[in-house]
């Protein structure tokens, strides 16, 4: 059996193999805002732990690592999304974890699994296509007042959603991030847009795909809602405010 890790750029995920693909056993942590001033401890001791875990209940002959950026002998000499450059990790984790580990690149990791297990396996030839950061937003509507949020030390607001995780459409993106940061059930009413969109923050350059939807509460009481909301995460720096449709354009919501 073998150990397969995704390293996201909002979570880590971690799980034992067979071999024929099938997964037995799963973990998944999302990544915060302030464990990011210390990813690579956070990442490594994430790992070392649950790896020790499974050691102890199965018998693993190897593992391997899913990071979205550039690998150079077996070295992330660069992940954007981590804000990792140069990372040594596979040295790290070996000092607590006896196993042969390999590390590459997401997306080709994504294409070779469904190459040998999934959909593409009953093809010589085919062409693999993964969108990189994906986006599930949400479109909620009062008394023509919609909901969005902010981080208070940043200048523009979003609309509530979050990214994609493997697997995961963007529709279920977006009642998880909605649950998890708000705590509220919401219901898919339709389909709007879907928005290419590049920028930088922090020095930092970024391309999503930004999938948008008009959505509801599911519950009576949460749709009369028009006060602010709290982020039922802990992330006190994220507030979430309704805004005049009218006046949308003074809060320099972003997408534009």
């Amino acid at each position: 059996m073998k150990i397969g890790i995704d390293l996201g750029g909002s979570h880590i995920a971690i799980g034992v193999l067979d071999n024929k693909g099938k997964i037995l056993e799963k973990v998944e942590k999302r990544i915060t805002k302030s464990e990011r001033n210390n990813i690579k401890k956070v990442i490594e001791e994430y790992i070392i732990e649950k790896t020790s875990n499974f050691l102890n209940k199965y018998k693993i002959t190897e593992m391997g690592i899913a990071i979205p950026g550039t690998i150079k002998n077996e070295i992330v000499a660069k992940s954007v999304n981590l804000g990792l450059k140069n990372y040594d990790i596979i040295k790290n984790l070996q000092k607590k974890i006896q196993l042969p580990i390999k590390i590459r690149n997401d997306g080709k990791c994504a294409a070779l699994a469904e190459n040998k297990y999934g959909a593409l396996r009953s093809y010589e030839r085919s062409i693999f296509l993964t969108l990189g950061t994906g986006i599930g937003g949400a479109v909620i509507i009062h008394n023509n007042k919609v909901l969005t949020h902010r981080d208070i030390n940043k200048d523009h607001c979003c609309l509530p959603g979050g990214r994609v995780e493997i697997g995961e459409s963007s529709k279920k993106t977006i009642k998880r991030e909605i649950k998890e940061e708000l705590g509220k059930d919401i219901e898919i009413i339709e389909y709007i847009a879907t928005i290419e969109n590049f920028f930088e923050m922090e020095k930092k350059k970024y391309h999503e795909i930004y999938f948008l939807y008009k959505v509801e509460f599911k519950n009576e009481e949460d749709k009369k809602i028009e006060h602010m909301l709290d982020n039922k995460e802990g992330k006190e720096y994220l507030e979430y405010n309704w805004i005049n449709l009218n006046e949308i354009n003074k809060c320099n919501l972003l997408p534009a």
